[in-house]
């Protein structure tokens, strides 16, 4: 059987979703991705209580570019699901 450790830190200090992802990056990780409602499921639920200290405002490793709106996660596959408020998205410039 295979399985995955995977460690997700909160940060209190609000943070650009660039500036997020370098912090990420300079602590060799990467900001979360979901591949499926399940995944995002499993992830906030065991997440509740610190989500809900931080008010469920975190970004996730997705983007898209102003040229082509194609959204990606930060490891380059496409993104084929979401479960987000689109008024709460920010969109790229």
């Amino acid at each position: 059987m295979h399985s995955a450790l995977y460690r997700f830190t909160l940060y209190s200090d609000p943070q650009t979703w660039h500036a997020a992802r370098s912090i990420c990056d300079a602590q060799n990780g990467t900001l979360a991705t979901f591949r499926s409602a399940g995944e995002y499921s499993a992830v906030s639920n065991a997440l509740a209580s610190s989500l809900t200290a931080v008010g469920w405002a975190v970004w996730m490793g997705a983007s898209a570019t102003a040229m082509d709106s194609v959204w990606t996660w930060v490891d380059g596959d496409r993104l084929v699901w979401s479960n987000w408020d689109a008024s709460l998205v920010e969109r790229p410039s």
